[in-house]
């Protein structure tokens, strides 16, 4: 069954955010101060930053740093999967809090009258300078679930919109910078890895067309800069690390833009 998560009756609209790398408190900041947003749900396209510390670190941060700010401004963010998060905090409740949640993997977000797919992972090129358990987790790559994408077109969901942490091949970054190329050369499966990760978004891609979901955006992280085409009908678009970009906006009179 596919999960669910609700904004209908909370908020007036949302806002996609690249890689926050840990920056939980700056993230409120710059959405609740700088921009002072209210009635807004913020989703991050992963690299949140979850495993770097305990579960109880969470907790804390939540109930004593930034829960008062999200609760006057009426904001909730929620968040997709990225490389640089523990996939352990992703599965179930593992981090619900009222204005502050991870979302699992094939999960949609209705809000604002769209209904968005969540799909997190990727492969981390670093990851030989990385300790596994502590900074690198093995089940960190996306997994492609076709049932999932049965399973949403047979409980009548239709897509129009995905959050993701990369992006379908054509997608920029098409080809890895040099500095990749070098890491590759102590990590025989990473270059091979890499394309197989885009190659699982042009699957989910492929299932959404095929399924006749009404598809008209994908946004995506995790290679750290900023870019945006139209390609057939649908905009994708790439965030930089604390980018933001505000993707539907309810009017009075309860339409959306």
């Amino acid at each position: 069954m596919i999960r669910n998560y609700d904004y209908t009756d909370a908020v007036k609209s949302i806002v996609v955010c690249g890689d926050i790398h840990g920056e939980f408190e700056g993230l409120v900041h710059k959405v609740c101060v700088q921009y002072r947003m209210t009635d807004t749900l913020v989703i991050v396209a992963g690299d949140c930053g979850f495993g770097f510390r305990k579960l109880s670190y969470y907790k804390m941060l939540y109930n004593c740093r930034i829960r008062s700010r999200l609760e006057r401004r009426n904001v909730y963010i929620a968040f997709v999967r990225g490389n640089h998060d523990d996939p352990d905090y992703f599965k179930g409740d593992t981090i619900h809090f009222n204005h502050f949640r991870t979302i699992p993997d094939y999960s949609v977000i209705s809000a604002c009258g769209q209904q968005i797919l969540c799909v997190g992972g990727a492969v981390s090129v670093d990851r030989v300078k990385r300790v596994a358990g502590k900074d690198y987790w093995t089940g960190e790559r996306p997994v492609f679930d076709h049932n999932k994408m049965i399973e949403l077109k047979y409980e009548g969901f239709q897509i129009d919109t995905v959050v993701a942490h990369c992006a379908p091949s054509f997608c920029e970054n098409i080809m890895p910078p040099d500095w990749v190329f070098q890491l590759a050369e102590a990590d025989p499966t990473l270059l091979e890895e890499l394309k197989s990760d885009r190659m699982i978004m042009d699957t989910i891609l492929q299932d959404l067309k095929v399924y006749h979901h009404p598809l008209r955006r994908w946004l995506y992280g995790h290679y750290h800069h900023s870019w945006q085409s139209t390609i057939e009908g649908v905009g994708y678009t790439l965030l930089d690390c604390m980018e933001l970009k505000e993707i539907s906006i309810r009017t009075k009179r309860g339409q959306v833009t």
